[in-house]
């Protein structure tokens, strides 16, 4: 087990390679297309470049508490060593917003079912550590995702954008290991006596 680090930019990064990875398969694909490069976390500052469809995936909030027992949380056994370390936690209660945009109602539509019915299957999110590497990261943690979310449809405009704001909730304990310090016993202990009469 080890600590978690950057828990909001790697969760955030998690949830834009899933959601590009899910829309390049065939079985999205043959439904609708929403090129990789239009899965973006944020508004391209020229909005002239806006392209439809687009979904833009951006991180609301996230309120951290320490979790129960002044965030101790247990022990785990420390590979390296073979002995077990304390572990503590904090709670992430995070929220993120995909903003969908399409050229027509049916495929803003269309998308909006594609991100709240078929993107995430199940409740758990494997959570990839992007700081460490960005090309092939590893899994550092679990994130829960809660089964109610906020689905809002908003008036078209005048350029015809057709848009729908999903809102997601999602838990992430995150665990923080400290530097341990280890008495190794099979080394001598030197004991210097002085004997007063």
């Amino acid at each position: 087990m080890k600590s978690m680090k950057a828990v909001d930019f790697n969760l955030w990064m998690t949830i834009i390679a899933m959601t590009r990875n899910r829309l390049n398969s065939d079985e999205v694909k043959q439904y609708i297309i929403v090129p990789q490069d239009n899965v973006l976390p944020e508004y391209p500052r020229d909005l002239a470049k806006f392209v439809k469809p687009s979904i833009i995936i951006q991180k609301v909030a996230d309120d951290i508490a320490s979790s129960a027992f002044g965030g101790f949380i247990g022990q785990a056994l420390d590979e390296e060593s073979g002995a077990y370390v304390d572990v503590f936690g904090k709670t992430h209660e995070l929220q993120y917003q995909f903003d969908v945009f399409g050229d027509t109602n049916t495929q803003c539509s269309l998308i909006t079912s594609f991100v709240t019915d078929d993107m995430f299957v199940g409740v758990d999110i494997p959570i990839m550590d992007y700081i460490t590497s960005i090309t092939s990261p590893q899994q550092i943690g679990i994130a829960r995702l809660h089964s109610d979310m906020d689905v809002i449809s908003m008036d078209a405009n005048d350029n015809c954008d057709y848009r729908t704001a999903i809102r997601f909730y999602i838990t992430v304990v995150q665990t923080i290991i400290p530097e341990q310090e280890f008495i190794d016993l099979s080394k001598w202990i030197k004991i210097a006596q002085t004997v007063t009469i």
